[in-house]
C-alpha cells in the first residue's frame, strides 16, 4: 500500500465524519477484499456480486457501530461472515427443499394422476380468487412467494401479528373449500 494512502481504519473514521471521498475509497477497497474472499468460497460470479452488495449494504447500515482506532478488517469480516452464513443457510435450505421435492416426485411418479392434480390446481386458483383482494395478496406473498410475516407487514402496512392471523384464516377458508369438494382420491 502506498505510504500516502490511508489505512482502512482511517478511511472509515473519516467516512464516519462525513468525508464522501474517503467513504468511496473505503468501499472500493472493501469490494476488492470481499471479491477475493468470496471467490474462494463461492463458484458463481453472480452470487459473489450479490453477496458483496449485501455486505456493503450491511457495512453502510452498521457504519455507526465501528469504533475508530480499532482494526477495521476484523469488523468488516465479521459482517461478511454473518452475510456468508446467511447466504449458505438460505442456499442449503432451498437445496434441502428441492431435494425433498425431487424425492417426493420420484416416489409418487408411478401414482401420478395428471387430471386429478390439474383439477386440484384449478380448485386452488378458484379458492384464491374467492378471497377478498387483501387476503389473496397476503396469502400470495407468504404462502406462494415465501415472504415472512415481518416482510409482508412492511409491504402492506399491517402488523406482523395481523398478517399471520389473516393468512391463517385465509388458509383455513381455502382448506374448507377443498373439504367441501369431496377430497378423496
Amino acid at each position: 500500500m502506498d505510504q500516502n494512502k490511508a489505512t482502512l481504519s482511517e478511511l472509515m473514521a473519516k467516512a464516519q465524519q462525513g468525508d464522501g471521498v474517503a467513504y468511496k475509497d473505503l468501499l472500493g477497497q472493501c469490494r476488492l477484499m470481499l471479491f477475493a474472499l468470496l471467490c474462494s468460497r463461492l463458484h458463481n460470479d453472480a452470487q459473489v456480486e450479490d453477496l458483496i452488495q449485501e455486505i456493503l449494504i450491511s457495512l453502510h447500515k452498521a457504519r455507526h457501530t465501528y469504533q475508530p482506532g480499532r482494526p477495521f478488517q476484523p469488523w468488516l469480516f465479521g459482517i461478511a461472515n454473518f452475510r456468508l452464513k446467511d447466504h449458505f443457510r438460505k442456499h442449503y435450505k432451498r437445496l434441502d427443499l428441492e431435494q425433498a421435492f425431487a424425492t417426493s416426485i420420484e416416489e409418487e411418479k408411478h401414482n401420478f394422476d395428471v387430471t386429478f392434480w390439474a383439477s386440484k390446481s384449478e380448485e386452488l386458483a378458484e379458492a384464491l380468487d374467492g378471497l377478498p383482494p387483501k387476503q389473496r395478496q397476503l396469502v400470495q406473498l407468504m404462502k406462494i412467494e415465501g415472504y415472512t410475516a415481518v416482510e409482508v407487514a412492511g409491504q402492506t402496512g399491517m402488523t406482523p401479528t395481523a398478517v399471520k392471523v389473516s393468512v391463517h384464516r385465509s388458509v383455513k377458508q381455502i382448506k374448507q373449500t377443498f373439504k367441501g369438494t369431496g377430497e378423496n382420491h
